[in-house]
């Protein structure tokens, strides 16, 4: 059996609902990020734009920043093998590298295949990185995805995808 493990960087990572928009009563889970400053004059506090809609993309990933008592999902695409060399090949492990501030918590992870739900991992409560194998190997019907859920708990707290992967297993020709 061979397997192939196939990653994206965070930066794919997008949110499900952003921050609130200040044109429409619409209020989201999101909030802008903020840098603080060492300057000449003191510290000061820079806000970084439009982070509660796209969050701060960085090298290592991205940080969303969430509001105390909110919840939010987030998606992600992963590359999608059919056939390696005529041998059908199947969706075997998913994983997510993250790392989370304050209260926040990773709570539900969702597979999908196109349309279909493959898997769910719910009430996981986890802090750091999530790694798991599905129950079974699973054939695809369209390209994966997936949906991490997130609990921002009782303060502000922020959250950092660092990068997803997929693990797919194809038997010995």
């Amino acid at each position: 059996m061979a397997e192939h493990l196939l990653m994206v960087h965070g930066n794919a990572f997008v949110p499900q609902q952003m921050g609130d928009d200040p044109q429409l009563p619409i209020f989201g889970p999101l909030r802008q990020l903020s840098d603080v400053l060492e300057a000449p004059e003191g510290r000061s506090e820079n806000v970084i734009t439009f982070s509660e809609v796209i969050g701060l993309h960085s090298g290592w990933g991205v940080t969303f920043r969430g509001k105390r008592d909110w919840r939010n999902w987030f998606h992600v695409p992963l590359p999608s093998i059919q056939t390696i060399y005529n041998t059908p090949a199947t969706l075997d492990e998913v994983g997510v590298l993250l790392s989370v501030t304050e209260s926040a918590v990773l709570e539900d992870i969702h597979v999908w295949s196109g349309s279909l739900q493959l898997e769910k991992f719910e009430h996981l409560a986890l802090t750091g990185n999530f790694l798991r194998r599905l129950t079974q190997p699973r054939s695809l019907i369209g390209g994966v995805g997936l949906s991490v859920h997130v609990a921002f708990g009782a303060s502000d707290s922020s959250v950092t995808f660092n990068s997803a992967s997929a693990k797919y297993v194809t038997k010995d020709p």
